[in-house]
């Protein structure tokens, strides 16, 4: 009776310690955000035969986040979860714009990604539709398998005060602002 039991026990643990081991054979997933910068694009401008209409010279502020990984050759997924704020000139509050984009198939090294947002936002918003990079924020936290692996903040408002991607109740939220690139005129 002993010997059953004794041969039950080390068949659970056994057992327990084979479900473990494709969480230790998974290598550690180092990556850091290296730079994030802030630029203004204009529109590009279509030929009528390619896509119907010339677009204009509209500027779009288009958010640049350099990364690097390490540790895996290859990441089946990469999720870069976005949080931008902007100081206006007509909301009493800061806008914040937030956004969730899963990229696939990320090898490992140095990487890029993007977000836009469109002119549309600063015409209403700020006066003369002028993009000013000292008014924005922005804050990304990139995840691999359901852990963050790195997160970084740029802060155009220095007065802004640290943590503030956390603020979100002193904000006001705008949905569909803050843009992927493949819902841009830049997606080819």
């Amino acid at each position: 009776m002993n010997a059953v039991r004794n041969m039950r026990l080390m068949l659970g643990v056994m057992l327990v310690a084979c479900s473990w081991m494709p969480l230790f054979a998974q290598s550690k997933v180092d990556a850091r955000i290296s730079k994030i910068e802030l630029r203004e694009q204009k529109t590009p401008v279509f030929s009528e035969g390619q896509h119907g209409s010339r677009g204009g010279a509209n500027r779009w502020c288009r958010i640049d986040v350099e990364f690097e990984t390490k540790g895996r050759s290859w990441l089946n997924e990469v999720e870069a979860r976005w949080l931008v704020m902007v100081n206006t000139d007509s909301l009493s509050k800061p806008a914040s714009m937030s956004l969730n984009v899963t990229y696939t198939d990320v090898k490992e090294g140095k990487r890029s990604l993007c977000a836009y947002i469109p002119p549309k936002f600063f015409d209403r918003y700020m006066r003369g539709g002028r993009i000013d990079s000292s008014r924005i924020n922005v804050y990304v936290e990139l995840y691999a398998n359901g852990q963050r692996i790195a997160r970084d903040d740029y802060r155009g408002n220095r007065k802004s005060p640290d943590g503030w991607f956390r603020m979100t109740d002193s904000m006001q939220s705008f949905q569909n602002y803050l843009l992927p690139k493949y819902k841009t005129p830049f997606a080819s």
